[in-house]
């Protein structure tokens, strides 16, 4: 396992990045006395810019040509992310996110089914499998994958009498919801869920326990495969709630108008994140994607904190994540210069699925059915992961909304329009 410090990370991303070395040009770290004050003068990521010097000639990474393994992030868009990692990095990702599922529920003897996704240089499944060997408990696994059908998981459940399943909430509803109708004797032996990819609802929640009254339901962690780490749970974690990796990772809580670092206690704000373990390609404040809040005072060990929903950078539905900026260039293609244009992203939830709503400026009656029918297709043929999650009931269709720009909902203290609404809660 290795882990940088700061320091080490921000000199050879000088040394070795053209990217970084233009955006810290003005930054020497040999100024500074400790990470705190060397962390409060780096600048937030614009994950615009910061996936631009990923492409074409790459400007990024520190090590040309790169070696090790490669995911996609995301995979909503037409110009996928992808991320590289060397294998020692891989290895630490998955060494340390081990030992926090050891602090998580998991206890010897558990029998686990992994239904995460594999394939097409998606990392869940992997990233789980890898890190479910490294946690300390003494566990068996079953590789099943999200691709299973529900009838075969039944079988093996019964077969093998697995008890722990760790997957995407939707698809675990999904195949519960088969089971209870056609093998409802599938589902005695399951106790334990353990969820990522996506939150679990209140309501998902409900339903499970209606199908499962004695089943436990935790979060298997917090992690992203372009963000790395990001959290761990332990055993007074409630639902959304998580602890930091401290010795791997640098979080911070900042507000969202102002920028400034928070940590005060339950005060919201935007999370960001500084990996420690790596260097091919540096991650220094650079935006989750999701709001939270501190629910421990500063100093405290893996001082934790509580998700509050996705902040304005992308829009996690379901299982699909989408970029604010790329949905804005789609439609700003879309509307060109006919129509005054503006939009917002809205996340709905209901009967047990996210739905992502596109609210967009008015244009004349004629005009919405075609407009409305374009921008369908568009959204559909630059991000295939969201036809392919709406293909497997993990999403609802896609809602496009006009209205009047004046009508838009906005920030009530700088009236600015909020660019995206999470109602999901």
């Amino acid at each position: 396992m290795k882990n940088y410090s700061l320091f080490q990370i921000v000199i050879a991303a000088k040394k070795n990045s053209a990217y970084f070395a233009e955006l810290l040009k003005n930054i020497n770290p040999f100024d500074f006395k400790n990470e705190i004050d060397l962390l409060a003068v780096l600048p937030i990521t614009d994950h615009s810019k910061y996936w631009e010097a990923h492409q074409g000639p790459n400007t990024l990474m520190t090590e040309q040509p790169p070696h090790g393994i490669l995911y996609k992030s995301g995979g909503s868009t037409g110009k996928p992310k992808y991320s590289y990692f060397t294998s020692e990095e891989w290895s630490t990702f998955t060494q340390v996110f081990g030992w926090g599922l050891t602090q998580n529920q998991f206890e010897d003897g558990d029998r686990v089914a992994n239904l995460f996704y594999s394939g097409d240089l998606y990392a869940s499944f992997i990233f789980i499998k890898d890190s479910l060997e490294k946690c300390e408990k003494k566990i068996l696994q079953f590789p099943l994958s999200g691709s299973c059908s529900p009838e075969s998981l039944a079988h093996d459940l019964i077969e093998f009498n697995i008890n722990c399943l760790v997957g995407v909430p939707t698809s675990i509803i999904n195949h519960f919801d088969w089971m209870q109708h056609h093998m409802p004797q599938a589902l005695k032996s399951v106790e334990k869920i353990f969820y990522g990819g996506e939150s679990m609802y209140p309501d998902q929640i409900k339903w499970i326990k209606k199908v499962i009254p004695h089943v436990q339901i935790h979060s298997v962690g917090y992690a992203s495969v372009d963000a790395g780490l990001l959290g761990y749970c332990s055993t007074d974690c409630d639902i959304d709630e998580h602890r930091v990796f401290e010795n791997s990772t640098l979080m911070e809580i900042i507000d969202e108008e102002t920028g400034e670092t928070i940590q005060d206690l339950n005060h919201p704000g935007k999370l960001l994140v500084t990996n420690l373990t790596r260097k091919l390609m540096p991650i220094l404040r650079y935006p989750a994607g999701d709001r939270a809040v501190w629910l421990e005072p500063a100093g405290t060990p893996h001082r934790k904190f509580k998700l509050l929903g996705r902040s304005e950078e992308a829009a996690r539905v379901g299982t699909v994540t989408v970029y604010f900026e790329d949905t804005r260039n789609m439609l700003q293609k879309i509307y060109g210069q006919e129509f005054a244009f503006q939009f917002q992203m809205r996340l709905e939830h209901h009967d047990q699925l996210d739905q992502l709503v596109l609210v967009v400026s008015q244009v004349p009656e004629d005009k919405e059915k075609s407009l409305r029918q374009r921008i369908e297709a568009e959204f559909l043929k630059q991000k295939p992961a969201f036809g392919e999650a709406l293909s497997k009931h993990l999403v609802h269709p896609l809602q496009i909304e006009f209205r009047d720009i004046v009508l838009f909902e906005q920030n009530t203290r700088t009236g600015k329009i909020k660019r995206l609404i999470d109602r999901r809660k």
